[in-house]
């Protein structure tokens, strides 16, 4: 599969200027959240609808549900607890939610 062009499937996590977006689609259906972080932040993830599964099954799995995420230019890492969970971010362009 590609990793460059069009996406109409999976997780954005999106930090622009002071807010912090997650956006999801399935193709058919689209859902957001917004929350308020520091201003300066900009960059934009996209990570699979499967990997996104797979963070929620280790969420449930710890007792602690604080979660912390680190954004690299290729990977993200979410760790909650004693476990770390790294994805693969997609290269697409996220299909226009605004």
């Amino acid at each position: 599969k590609a990793e460059s062009g069009n996406y109409s499937e999976g997780v954005m996590f999106e930090f622009k200027g002071d807010e912090f977006r997650i956006v999801a689609t399935d193709g058919m259906r689209l859902a957001y959240t917004v929350e308020k972080v520091e201003e300066g932040v900009n960059g934009q993830y996209i990570l699979t609808g499967e990997s996104v599964k797979r963070l929620i099954k280790v969420i449930e799995g710890e007792e602690e549900k604080t979660l912390s995420a680190k954004f690299g230019k290729t990977v993200v890492s979410f760790t909650v607890g004693s476990r770390t969970f790294v994805a693969r971010t997609l290269k697409y362009k996220y299909p226009n939610y605004e």
